[in-house]
This record gives C-alpha cells, structure tokens and sequence, in this order.
C-alpha cells in the first residue's frame, strides 16, 4: 500500500509492533488484532474531539520496562523505565513516511500494569489512557506549564469518559482516604 492510499484513508492507521509476550498474555487482549483495534478506536476518539479528520497514521511500540528504560536514557537523558513515550513526527519526517504519520508510541507492558493497579483501574481502562495521552502529545499538546498541563488533562478526560471510561484524573476515596491519585508523570 503506497502513502497515498493512507491519505485518503477515513480511519487512522495503526503500525503496531509487539517485542514483548506479556501484551499478547493480557486479560484484556486476546490477540494483536484486539489491541489494534482498541486503538483505532481511541485514535477516532481524539479525533473526534479534536475536530481532525482521522487520517492519519501512528506507530506503535508495546515493549518491556528494559527497552523503555533503553529509550528513556537514549532520548531523554533518564536511566529508568517510564510508562509510555511519545515521538511527535518532524516535518522532514513526515516528507519521507507522507504526510499523514504523526509519530511513534512506545509503551512498557510492567509500568502500564503496575500503575493500572496502583491508581485502581483496569488495565484496559489505563492502556487507553495512555494511547489517548500521547496521541495528543503526537497532536502538539504538553503539560510542562500549568495551563497547558489543564488544557490536556481536560481534553483527555473528555475523550475518556466519551468512550465510557471514567475521569483519568479522578481520585478513589475510601472511608475519606485517598488510595490513588493519578498524578501526571508520563512522557
């Protein structure tokens, strides 16, 4: 399929790679085919809030905390494994893989699990969260200013709780406790 054949595409496409077993071992995911549907389906969600056609495309790494942690030291200085990495396309990019491909994702398997427990939601609830976060950070959208940080989380939230899932940045309350507060700390 040649690029121009993305372009006219009414869908976003999805490039998904998969070098780590444990995605594939998933409860939520039975197949490679599930996960890229399920982000399909929330690329279509920002879009849709957004107002952007959805014909675009976006490639997807879902991979280990060692190759994150490898990507992490080798892009942003940092020694350690994060839970998700966004790579917004430069414009001589976007000449050479057409016009349409707005950048990479890379998502470590033990970070999204451990923290989908640690803020008390479901895995699939929180892998979401984290496509929808950084396909708007592919968009140009950032939290390092406060404002910024409000426009994103609202946007997030939006698409989010459009989709049936709850407030990414809501806190769980027990008996007045906090459990978990989803705090920003993602790339």
């Amino acid at each position: 399929m040649d690029s121009d054949s993305f372009c006219s595409s009414a869908f976003p496409v999805v490039e998904l790679s998969i070098d780590s077993p444990s995605w594939l071992c998933s409860v939520c995911f039975a197949n490679q085919h599930q996960i890229e549907l399920q982000i399909k389906l929330l690329a279509e969600a920002v879009a849709k809030r957004l107002k952007l056609k959805p014909n675009f495309r976006i490639s997807v790494l879902l991979s280990d905390d060692e190759r994150l942690r490898q990507l992490n030291k080798e892009f942003r200085g940092k020694d350690k494994p994060t839970n998700v990495l966004s790579f917004p396309s430069s414009s001589e990019l976007r000449a050479t893989m057409g016009g349409d491909f707005i950048g990479d994702i890379a998502l470590s398997y033990e970070r999204v699990s451990c923290e989908s427990i640690e803020f008390l939601k479901s895995f699939k609830e929180y892998f979401s969260h984290m496509i929808v976060h950084s396909i708007l950070h592919l968009f140009g959208y950032d939290h390092v200013l406060n404002e910024e940080a409000k426009l994103m989380e609202q946007l997030e939230s939006d698409i989010m709780i459009s989709l049936g899932f709850s407030c990414p940045y809501s806190s769980v309350k027990v008996d007045g406790a906090v459990l978990a507060d989803n705090i920003d700390n993602h790339a």
